[in-house]
């Protein structure tokens, strides 16, 4: 992930219509947590996901005290700048496996789904990101497939973020996000994709699904 990222920086730093430094523009235009948040995905500083062989009483036990350590702005009732300042230094470093642990200790913890916490807790300019990111730790697969979803039940479909997330994951995952797009919505993303032949580009994309 953070390889084809850094592609996308060098990309920007050479190609003549850009030529710019997208590290430098994102910290200048963001700042507070948001920031932090920011640089912390586009610099890699995230680990990678380890081998899966990983001892999981290892990943139990660092989660258990991750947990403890989210739960401490709501035992405490910390104000929701703190709040959010301690789920994004929480969030910003371990692998998408150790958080998911996390998340699954957490949420013993307060009774409640981490996204429910983030949405009543966390301050709104952050709030965004960290559901996404929760989401893509616990199921990249099934956001994707939400994506897709939600660029199809607009009543003017949105065909810009409609393609570029079926081409940008047509190499990757896209038959793994057709499963959970099945799963969840108990329609083929095919014939929900193709509904309308008017549209010309459907035709490609539905090609690019059934490949």
């Amino acid at each position: 992930m953070y390889g084809k990222l850094a592609q996308y920086l060098c990309v920007f730093r050479t190609l003549a219509v850009y030529q710019r430094d997208l590290v430098s523009d994102f910290h200048c235009k963001s700042d507070g947590d948001f920031r932090r948040l920011l640089m912390s995905i586009i610099l890699g500083i995230r680990d990678e996901d380890p081998d899966e062989t990983i001892d999981p009483i290892q990943l139990r036990d660092q989660a258990r005290m991750e947990a403890q350590l989210l739960f401490e702005p709501i035992s405490e009732k910390l104000s929701a700048v703190q709040f959010s300042s301690t789920f994004v230094l929480m969030f910003s470093n371990p692998s998408h496996l150790q958080l998911r642990y996390t998340f699954r200790e957490f949420e013993k913890i307060v009774k409640m789904e981490t996204e429910k916490v983030i949405s009543r807790f966390v301050t709104s300019n952050v709030a965004y990101p960290l559901l996404a990111l929760v989401r893509i730790a616990k199921n990249k697969n099934a956001y994707f497939a939400d994506l897709l979803f939600q660029a199809l039940q607009n009543s003017a479909v949105d065909e810009k973020r409609l393609i570029r997330l079926i081409v940008s994951r047509s190499e990757k995952d896209l038959g793994n996000i057709k499963t959970e797009f099945q799963n969840a919505y108990r329609i083929s993303m095919d014939t929900a994709i193709s509904g309308d032949n008017s549209y010309s580009y459907r035709s490609v994309l539905s090609a690019l699904i059934r490949d």
